[in-house]
């Protein structure tokens, strides 16, 4: 599926866009059977056996509803939260990071421990005055009931995550008629400006179809797998 992705999208773009469209269509028709498993009061989910346990659920709804507070300020209303099937949308996201992982070490993806170094070290909440702090790491990780054992595995698995994205996500290409279609830079722009709203521009368009391969190729990897949600035990 991989070398078939590529393949498309570097080679006929016009199949490679009808094929995201198609999957995207399939992966909505199957979401009906989500949700119909027998309850389970330790799990949020189960992901080709693979469970998802409810306090790992519990403990990123938390933080997923926090940071839409922060963000929001004055706008934030527990209403939109309601609107938006927050639950729902965590636990598939926990559950498309299982699929990821997993596509990642059937590839032979795995991140080393001076990546996982390098990584952990640039963490900004980690940093005191720019710098790495290895007692706020320790007071972060007790306040979330978390050790460095488990976090920096948790990070190991992000890195082969990313990797594997990395990997699906370069079938995005702009063609001709992408560049084509790009907005000409503003008239009184000096060469250098001209150049740099052009960059971005193209940097911006390859982005949005970055994160367009991305979401097809998720919807490919639910379509595939065993996914069983139990909503009963997420407050839904």
């Amino acid at each position: 599926m991989l070398e078939a992705i590529r393949r498309l999208g570097v080679e006929k773009r016009w199949v490679f866009g009808l094929v995201l469209g198609i999957v995207t269509v399939t992966f909505v028709g199957t979401m009906g059977w989500m949700g119909m498993s027998g309850p389970s009061g330790a799990y949020a989910a189960k992901v080709n056996g693979e469970v998802v346990l409810l306090t790992d659920f519990q403990e990123a709804y938390r933080n997923t509803y926090r940071n839409y507070e922060q963000m929001l300020g004055d706008k934030f209303d527990p209403e939109l939260m309601k609107s938006l099937n927050l639950p729902l949308q965590v636990v598939m996201q926990m559950v498309d990071r299982k699929l990821w992982l997993s596509l990642g070490h059937d590839l032979g993806l795995a991140a080393s421990d001076d990546e996982v170094r390098k990584a952990l070290l640039s963490f900004p909440a980690f940093q005191e005055n720019g710098r790495f702090n290895s007692r706020r790491y320790q007071r972060i990780l007790d306040r979330n009931n978390s050790s460095p054992e488990a976090f920096e595995n948790s990070l190991r698995d992000d890195l082969v995550v990313r990797q594997a994205q990395d990997i699906v996500g370069s079938a995005a290409h702009l063609t001709d008629a992408d560049l084509k279609d790009l907005p000409p830079p503003d008239k009184d722009a000096t060469p250098e400006d001209a150049a740099k709203q052009q960059a971005d521009q193209r940097r911006s368009l390859l982005n949005r179809k970055r994160r367009q391969v991305l979401a097809a190729y998720t919807a490919y990897l639910r379509k595939g797998a065993d996914i069983r949600i139990f909503q009963e035990n997420l407050g839904v």
